[in-house]
């Protein structure tokens, strides 16, 4: 039984290879394309096994069910894998004294060890989603995406996708491309808190919860600042690794085609983001639940519980197909 590969190519010749084979005798002949997504190219071949093969169309069947459950844990485990990367984000805090603030030098060493730590993390993420899908970290077909090759800081943390995020939130143009032009922009897509005033501080803790009163309370007396992601930077993330989980599940092992990561500013899928950054919030309040190289990992009943939410939002992204501008 002949199997023809790479047939969607515009020069495939399959209707000559066709006429060869039928020349032999060879009038039935499957078709696998490499460079089409792996399981669709797979399950059409043993889907065309079980016409050509009745005598063992149930074992076949029985092949394609496991497909589908494979495909369907690997989303889930994908689902899982960006949730936990995206609560580990946000909530990151780190603690930045008067005396860094005042030093500019002294500042922008501080803010690039806050960056690189979450680009570790990521770059994490993104090599554990590559292997789910069976590819190598260095793989020639993925040249084409740039985060799978740690382009990651120019993406971020660049003032021009940082404005498409901020519209994306509602900002407005205006606040959005004021990204690019803040005073500060060594800070671009991270917060400081405000340390001038005792009672914004009691009133956040009432926000986040009284377990965070004590340390906020003591630190706006010390001017202390806490150094958080932005929302933007938060949304922005959610979209690069959700859209890389879909590029990657129909992404054949042969394609050499370039496929762009953007952000999509509108329709389902931007309420979709909307809703992974409104569950998010809760994480800021807790730092402890970072998953920071060299701490013990937090397990505790309130961020599995997150965990397992946000996995489902990030499932239902994955299964459909709505990452498209509207």
């Amino acid at each position: 039984m002949p199997v023809l590969n790479f047939v969607r190519g515009e020069h495939s010749r399959e209707s000559e290879w066709r006429e060869v084979l039928a020349a032999y005798g060879l009038h039935t002949a499957v078709l696998f394309d490499a460079v089409a997504p792996f399981v669709g190219a797979e399950r059409q071949l043993y889907e065309d096994l079980s016409v050509l093969m009745r005598q063992h169309k149930t074992t076949l069947q029985a092949v394609l069910l496991d497909l589908d459950r494979q495909a369907a844990e690997r989303r889930t485990a994908c689902a899982q894998r960006v949730a936990d990367t995206l609560i580990s984000a946000a909530a990151m805090r780190r603690e930045i004294s008067p005396e860094t603030l005042a030093d500019a030098q002294a500042k922008q060493a501080f803010v690039e060890a806050f960056r690189a730590e979450l680009l570790d993390s990521v770059r994490l993420c993104v090599h554990d989603l590559l292997q789910m899908h069976g590819f190598e970290r260095d793989d020639a077909s993925l040249e084409v995406l740039p985060w799978t090759h740690d382009r990651w800081e120019s993406d971020l943390f660049n003032p021009e996708t940082l404005a498409t995020a901020g519209r994306l939130l509602g900002k407005g143009a205006a606040a959005g491309a004021a990204v690019g032009f803040t005073l500060d922009l060594a800070l671009a897509g991270l917060s400081l808190g405000a340390a001038t005033a005792l009672g914004a501080a009691i009133g956040g803790a009432l926000g986040q919860g009284w377990g965070q009163a004590p340390r906020m309370v003591l630190n706006r007396l010390r001017g202390i600042e806490e150094l958080t992601l932005d929302n933007d930077v938060l949304v922005l993330l959610a979209d690069r690794l959700t859209h890389l989980c879909q590029v990657l599940q129909a992404r054949g092992h042969a394609a050499q085609d370039t496929i762009e990561l953007r952000l999509a500013p509108s329709g389902s899928y931007r309420q979709a983001l909307l809703g992974l950054l409104r569950a998010l919030q809760q994480a800021r309040a807790h730092p402890e639940w970072e998953h920071r190289s060299g701490h013990t990992r937090d397990h505790s009943r309130r961020r599995e519980a997150l965990g397992h939410a946000l996995a489902l939002e990030v499932q239902a992204i994955l299964a459909s197909d709505n990452t498209t501008v509207d």
